[in-house]
């Protein structure tokens, strides 16, 4: 992790060096936010096979800087329910449950005078849910197959660190950087959970009151390797993951959003006295989702 650090801070002075556009200290600050119910519906698959999910949520999104462009915030908050039809054969089986995720960010621009500034930023993840597999006691899920990500308790916390470049003026906001973070996963349950280092590429353009788009992709390995004393074998899990999500916002606060997401978990396995490394691969699983945004307040645009 410490060579990660010291690239990146290599970078971020690389950065500082550079800055153009001047602008006014008193120019007005950037301010973009949805507040509503998000319900929506997807496809995806996954060790379980494949799941329609659909969902109901409050959602709170926004980006705002402040003291002459000097900060800026970035955050997105969800709470709501789930349900839907999974399965790896027909008939599969119908699932229900609840949700709370959310990630924040607060960034800094080293010249907040420019439109164009080196940026650095701190910020973490959190989500949890809580999910049944209709007509199945938790403690029989993995008999209708391995629902980790899916149905039982799952959740996931990270911290991050970030360096990159920002574009920030009163209609347009624009940050792309690199990023290391540590990400405690737990898929399945929390008596099985794994700590992350992971590095990766994060973008995010909005567009004052009317369209946004969000790009990462990042690749993590376990801190911790598995040792197994009866076999004589240490384990090491990989993980890879790509996200995207478009969201379009309409007059008086409405908006649709596009979600995509893939991603893939393995591990690779050493016996002692042996050269040989033997690499798993979990199936590759893809997701898209469609949603709609509805205001809280009708008839009051976000400001």
């Amino acid at each position: 992790m410490r060579h990660y650090t010291v690239a990146l801070a290599a970078a971020f002075l690389a950065l500082s060096a550079y800055a153009e556009d001047p602008v006014s200290p008193k120019a007005p600050e950037f301010t973009t936010k949805t507040s509503g119910i998000s319900v929506g519906a997807g496809f995806g698959t996954g060790t379980y096979g494949e799941q329609i999910p659909g969902h109901v949520a409050l959602e709170l999104d926004g980006v705002k800087s402040w003291d002459g462009r000097k900060y800026v915030l970035t955050w997105n908050a969800q709470a709501g329910a789930t349900g839907g039809y999974a399965g790896n054969q027909h008939p599969g089986f119908f699932f229900a449950g609840g949700y709370l995720k959310g990630n924040g960010e607060l960034g800094y621009r080293l010249t907040p005078e420019s439109n164009w500034s080196p940026y650095m930023s701190g910020g973490a993840d959190a989500a949890f849910s809580g999910v049944a597999a209709l007509g199945t006691p938790l403690d029989k899920y993995d008999t209708i197959n391995n629902l980790d990500g899916l149905a039982g308790v799952n959740g996931a916390f990270s911290l991050r660190y970030s360096l990159g470049a920002s574009y920030l003026n009163p209609k347009h906001a624009l940050t792309l950087t690199a990023f290391v973070q540590e990400a405690l996963r737990a898929p399945g349950s929390f008596s099985d959970s794994t700590l992350y280092n992971e590095v990766g590429l994060h973008g995010q353009y909005d567009y004052k009151n009317s369209f946004s788009i969000v790009m990462e992709a990042l690749y993590g390995t376990s801190l911790l390797d598995t040792h197994d004393s009866a076999f004589g074998s240490t384990t090491e899990k990989e993980r890879f993951e790509a996200v995207m999500s478009v969201r379009k916002l309409f007059g008086k606060g409405w908006w649709v959003a596009l979600d995509t997401k893939v991603s893939e978990e393995g591990a690779k396995t050493v016996y002692s006295g042996s050269p040989v490394t033997y690499t798993t691969n979990g199936p590759l699983s893809p997701y898209v989702g469609l949603s709609l945004g509805i205001p809280i307040e009708l008839g009051v645009p976000a400001k």
